[in-house]
Formats: structure tokens, sequence, C-alpha cells
């Protein structure tokens, strides 16, 4: 397991007001990753989360962004970045919260009727070329499992 960093919620706060230009934010932890350290705000509309993960995961976002075109072009839903940095040894990504609800918040009868859009989305991303890469798991910075 990757360590998770330790972050002042004061820095949190101070990075997102200067990322989105507003003050005077209110912040709280979420358990929006379970290999980051996360801070959520609302915006007049949206929710914003910062994440801070641990210097070797800060490729990840990079991977993303190799892939995004592919997965734009195959209708793949992505979150909305709107920002990246470090901060004392960490690496940070902050972005859109997602609308909808996760899968495990479902009733029985909404699983059922998600399931089909969710094979289909795997399927999607199934499309995505990565000829170029070997292995599985987490990526390291050239894409390779």
């Amino acid at each position: 397991m990757k360590p998770i960093p330790d972050v002042d919620p004061a820095d949190a706060r101070e990075i997102l007001e200067s990322c989105l230009g507003v003050g005077n934010l209110e912040i709280s932890r979420t358990d929006a990753g379970a290999l980051a350290n996360s801070f959520r705000c609302s915006t007049d509309n949206s929710t914003v989360i910062i994440q801070f993960y641990d210097r070797t995961l800060a490729h990840e976002l990079a991977n993303e962004q190799r892939y995004r075109d592919q997965l734009v072009a195959l209708d793949v839903p992505l979150r909305d970045v709107l920002g990246e940095g470090w901060h004392n040894g960490a690496h940070y990504t902050i972005y859109r919260e997602p609308n909808g609800r996760g899968l495990d918040e479902l009733s029985a009868d909404e699983l059922s009727a998600a399931l089909p859009e969710v094979f289909d989305l795997i399927l999607r991303i199934a499309e995505v070329d990565v000829g170029g890469t070997t292995g599985f798991g987490w990526m390291d910075e050239n894409g390779n499992g």
C-alpha cells in the first residue's frame, strides 16, 4: 500500500482558494480517494475535491491524460480536472465532483437497471489502445503495469 501524505486542512484551503479564485472556503475531509488525503468544498455551482497523493503516484494523472483523447472519443466520462501541483512533497489534483451516486449506493432495482450501461462503459474502455504498454495494476510513469 502506498503511503497517504499528511496535509494540514489550512494548506488545502489555501490551495483551493488560489486555484478557484475565491476566498473563505469551508472545506471538510472526505474519503474520495483510498490512496489520497482528500478534502471537499462547495462553490456556487459545484463541489470541488482536492486529493493529495504520495509522490510515487503523481504519474497517474499523466497516464490519465495520455489516454484522455481516446476515452473522450469513446464517450467515456472523465473527471473535470481544474488544477494540479505539488505541496510539501505531495502531488495534488483538484477536480469537480462527478454527478451521480456510486453503485454501492443503489437499490437492487436501480443497480439492475444500471448494469447494462456499466457493462457498455467497460466494453468502451477496453477499446483504448494500450498496445505500447506491458503489465497490469498500478501504472508507472511509462504507463506500464
